[in-house]
């Protein structure tokens, strides 16, 4: 009985350890600005209306302060059911890693704002290869500057890629931190209560004001 007990045990260890977040090979996240004294960061879903709201507001944020005002990180946290918002997520990697890091910023962007094509109602009858290329057609026409491979970005979207893998390190480094919706906002480390509910200009005040108490 004992033997048993023990083999037990020595299987739930081992189901535990295999549940660790992963360590990323860089830190998780787009980071915007310079202030390391101010940090805010940001969980989106790329699908995700109120995403949209929160990301919109920050960048008003960013461009009306100073880079040296704060440090803004933009997690991806594609939710589950947002469908869609997985492979488009290992694309924002693609992006970020083959062209720049404002071109990632750019297509997160370009989503966000489309997001009402790319619904699950929106595409309930296509298969997901055909919303991939839905994807790959918008960022051809909304972000040309950047001269994105569109194969390349085709390409990431699918199973088991590296891409894909990235997000899914992503994705658990936001449950390792609590996140379960989107957007979620913290602040130097600490979840911001409601801060989705700032304004753009109610968010500069706070931003100002706490630069003036450093």
């Amino acid at each position: 009985m004992l033997k048993v007990l023990i083999f037990i045990s020595m299987l739930i260890g081992l189901c535990l350890s295999s549940q660790y977040t992963p360590i990323p090979v860089i830190p998780d996240g787009l980071i915007i600005g310079d202030n390391p004294n101010l940090v805010i960061e940001a969980f989106y879903d790329i699908f995700c209306p109120g995403s949209r709201e929160s990301y919109n507001i920050f960048k008003t944020v960013v461009e009306t302060l100073e880079k040296d005002s704060f440090t803004y990180i933009i997690h991806q946290f594609p939710l589950t059911y947002h469908k869609n918002a997985f492979a488009a997520s290992a694309g924002f990697k693609y992006i970020w890693k083959s062209i720049s890091q404002e071109a990632a910023y750019k297509y997160q962007g370009l989503l966000l704002n489309n997001l009402e094509q790319f619904t699950d109602l929106a595409t309930l009858n296509m298969k997901q290869s055909e919303v991939d290329q839905k994807i790959v057609d918008l960022v051809k026409v909304g972000l040309p500057q950047y001269q994105i491979d569109t194969n390349g970005l085709l390409n990431s979207m699918k199973p088991g890629t590296p891409e894909n893998i990235e997000t899914r390190k992503s994705w658990k480094y936001g449950t390792s931190r609590s996140v379960s919706g989107t957007p979620t906002i913290f602040v130097n480390g600490v979840l911001f209560d409601k801060g989705e509910e700032l304004s753009a200009q109610q968010w500069i005040q706070y931003i100002r004001n706490r630069k003036q108490q450093n």
